[in-house]
């Protein structure tokens, strides 16, 4: 690795935009200062604490110096992320859940059925609110690759692109496979199916997480109209509003399962009280992580809108 090579590696963690501005004056800094010597363990740590906070800020996690269009673009992206946790969540409850109603006995089962309608409808709206957003942004995504803006979104999307046909290709491959099994391995937690759906489950993640990286990458390139900014951080702050209504169904349905069909939900983590399975911890925690994002991203849209009226 030369030096040039090194110094560019330790300020990888300031944004890209950053780095296209200021990052070969940063670099020459380095190399001035240190030369061929080692960068000491506390100035590698400065520039990592500095490069993740640029990072947040660019993000619109902190501060209050992005104008209300970056604002509102921030925003919604980091509603964005919020969602891709939730899709993540959404999809462990919805394996998770598979054939409950047939362990509940029918006179208790209208909570939960209300409880599930709720994670259904909320989680199908939501996504199509993420279709429209990105059918509106496929304009602009083609001015800039006319504008030769290409190679700047090039390795994001390209990324995006190959992990989503893996990932395809594996879904094909695995769902002929499962399908060829017998009937006693589906049943009986056959332990080589149980990894191959784990690594298959680890590729869809790993696909939607790059997805949503490139997705990321050309709406912070794209130059949006106030009037469509609007219309994307409205958007946003409907789909957070339905990641409330996903997150509260979950809670209401775990706990009437909890409450009249507690065997479904199987051993407990503290004990054998059926009310805290694992696999039902881990997707809340994702969803309330998820709201975390999308609530501060809704915060950061509000707020570009009031200041934008107070301008007015």
């Amino acid at each position: 690795m030369s030096e040039q090579d090194r110094f560019e590696d330790l300020i990888r963690w300031y944004p890209a935009t950053w780095r296209e501005r200021y990052g070969e004056e940063l670099t020459t800094l380095l190399h001035d200062v240190h030369g061929m010597a080692k960068v000491p363990l506390r100035e590698r740590f400065s520039l990592a604490t500095r490069g993740s906070f640029e990072r947040a800020r660019s993000s619109g996690l902190v501060g209050s110096g992005l104008g209300n269009g970056d604002r509102t673009r921030a925003g919604a992206l980091l509603v964005l992320w919020g969602w891709a946790l939730f899709m993540v969540a959404g999809s462990i409850v919805q394996k998770f859940s598979e054939h409950w109603e047939t362990v509940t006995p029918a006179i208790h089962r209208s909570v939960a059925t209300g409880a599930f309608a709720v994670i259904q409808v909320a989680g199908e709206i939501g996504g199509l609110l993420v279709l429209a957003a990105a059918v509106v942004s496929i304009p602009g995504l083609v001015r800039l690759i006319k504008a030769e803006e290409w190679p700047e979104i090039r390795g994001p999307v390209l990324r995006a692109l190959l992990a989503a046909g893996v990932a395809g290709a594996a879904t094909v491959a695995v769902v002929a496979w499962a399908h060829s099994l017998p009937q006693h391995h589906l049943n009986d937690g056959f332990f080589f199916h149980g990894v191959v759906f784990i690594l298959w489950g680890l590729m869809l993640i790993t696909a939607l997480g790059l997805a949503t990286a490139a997705a990321v990458a050309v709406a912070r390139r794209i130059h949006w109209s106030p009037r469509m900014l609007r219309v994307l951080g409205g958007l946003a702050i409907v789909l957070t509003i339905l990641m409330v209504g996903v997150t509260t169904g979950t809670i209401v349905w775990w706990v009437a399962m909890a409450d009249f069909a507690p065997q479904f939900l199987g051993t407990g983590l503290l004990a054998t009280s059926n009310v805290l399975p694992p696999v039902l911890l881990v997707a809340m925690a994702l969803m309330m992580m998820g709201l975390v994002v999308a609530a501060i991203g809704t915060v950061r849209i509000v707020q570009s809108n009031v200041s934008r009226r107070a301008v007015i």
